[in-house]
């Protein structure tokens, strides 16, 4: 049995509505990934792309993933890197914010293969990682991208939670002009190719 969780209703909604499309068998729960409503030894394999690395408590994550997996149970995420793409959208949001407070841990440092390794190291062996380039090719423009991102991308939705409107539209602003500096595409303006990055990690649970 598949098990999909995520913080956010509406793309909880839209992952159910595609199993249904396709015939699949996924079971998808609400909920955050520091307290995985999940009995221990759950799971053969858990993968987290681009989610657990938004948790403030890394720590905690590493021991509830370890939890939930089986002794040789298989571990895959897949963070972003703080030079690629998605460490650029992350400061130009951070401009809208008080700088963090001392001990503030960075989500970013999940793209670290160093850091990584440090946070698996109680409970997990044979650690790779393995740094991946991605294109992000969207048939649509610049503009559209990052108005499509800012409505569907669970982190860039919170931090858009917690500004009034006018420094919302600011930051959507922003956001826009950093996918137009960047958008590699030459075939026209409604279409975007985007360089980015990430840093793949497998493991087995010891």
């Amino acid at each position: 049995m598949v098990t999909g969780l995520d913080i956010t209703p509406h793309l909880l909604q839209e992952a159910r509505e595609r199993a249904a499309r396709e015939g699949l068998p996924i079971r998808f729960d609400e909920g955050f990934a520091e307290t995985l409503p999940y009995p221990d030894g759950s799971f053969d394999v858990l993968v987290s792309m681009f989610g657990i690395m938004f948790s403030p408590l890394p720590a905690t994550i590493a021991s509830e993933m370890a939890r939930v997996l089986k002794p040789g149970g298989r571990l895959a995420l897949a963070n972003w890197t703080p030079s690629g793409f998605g460490g650029k959208m992350s400061a130009v949001a951070g401009r809208y914010f008080p700088p963090p407070p001392p001990g503030t841990i960075s989500p970013f440092l999940w793209g670290e293969e160093a850091t990584v390794r440090d946070r698996l190291k109680t409970a997990f062996d044979a650690v790779e990682t393995n740094v991946v380039t991605v294109r992000w090719e969207l048939q649509r423009s610049a503009a559209g991208s990052a108005e499509f991102f800012a409505k569907n991308a669970g982190p860039i939705q919170l931090m858009l939670g917690r500004l009034d409107a006018p420094k919302q539209a600011a930051l959507r602003h922003d956001l826009e002009q950093l996918w137009i500096d960047n958008n590699l595409a030459t075939n026209g303006k409604n279409y975007t190719v985007i360089s980015n990055e990430y840093l793949e990690v497998l493991a087995l649970r010891r």
